[in-house]
């Protein structure tokens, strides 16, 4: 996410966005979205949402957001190509593994 543009102390949304072999997670305070609209937009790449996690406290987002990318750096590999957001993208991740991997710790 663009860490200067979220703020711990609202709400916050954990999301799992794909577009073919890449999969990217982050946060954010505004809808997921308008989110996912600015990063379709900056990237030129075409997410679908998969998943959503809303936290009223913000900084439960961002500590899952944290633990599910220190995870997904020990088990998968960022894409080649570059764009905004790549540093939190990962290719051919196992989406039921993800999701089990991160709703035991959203609860």
């Amino acid at each position: 996410c663009g860490r200067s543009g979220y703020n711990r102390n609202k709400p916050g949304t954990f999301y799992i966005l794909k577009d073919g072999d890449i999969t990217k997670v982050g946060i954010t305070n505004v809808a997921v979205i308008k989110r996912l609209n600015q990063i379709n937009g900056v990237s030129k790449r075409d997410f679908v949402v998969l998943h959503t996690q809303y936290f009223e406290n913000g900084e439960e987002a961002l500590n899952l957001e944290t633990i599910a990318l220190r995870w997904l750096r020990t088990e998968y590999k960022n894409p080649e190509i570059k764009f905004s957001g790549s540093t939190e993208s990962f290719l051919d991740v196992d989406y039921k593994l993800l999701l089990g991997f991160v709703s035991p710790l959203a609860a």
